[in-house]
Formats: structure tokens, C-alpha cells, sequence
């Protein structure tokens, strides 16, 4: 059987995002054509159901107004396969 970690660390979690990095800034590139101006932050909020599938992800707080840019980067999170746990 395939061991199945208790949960999910912080630092997994972390670095199953950042691993993402040149996805979301594709993302903040497509919208700077229409946006030059555009900067600030995103915060997402997501559930991970426990054969490692990201659900339910909303903005939780934001300082950008676009909202092309924040479904593009919702459509990145939830694409992440995270790993099984119990």
C-alpha cells in the first residue's frame, strides 16, 4: 500500500504553489496588456479534500480589481494535484 501521510504539511503545501510561479505570472503578463498599471496581491482561500484535490477556492482579500486575472489564477490552483493523505 501507498503510505498516506496524516496530513499535509505547510512547507509541501507551499512548495506545490511556488512550483507554479511561471504559471501565474503568464497570468499577471496576459492582463499587463490591457492593465499596465496593474500590481498588488491576491489572497486565496481553498480546501484540500483528502485524495489531494484542491476545492472551494475564493478570494478571501484582494488589492487588484481585475477580475480576468484572479479566475486565471484560481484556474492555476485548482490544476494543483496535491498527494493523498488520511
Amino acid at each position: 500500500p501507498i503510505f498516506e501521510p496524516e496530513t499535509l504539511s505547510n512547507e509541501y503545501i507551499d512548495g506545490m504553489i511556488a512550483g507554479r510561479q511561471s504559471q501565474f505570472q503568464k497570468c499577471w503578463i496576459l492582463r499587463l496588456k490591457d492593465n499596465p498599471e496593474l500590481k498588488g496581491q491576491i489572497v486565496l482561500q481553498f480546501e484540500i479534500s483528502r485524495r489531494g484535490k484542491i476545492m472551494d477556492v475564493k478570494v478571501a482579500d484582494s488589492t487588484i480589481e481585475d477580475e480576468a486575472l484572479k479566475k486565471c489564477v484560481i484556474d492555476v490552483i485548482e490544476r494543483i494535484s496535491l498527494r493523498s493523505f488520511s
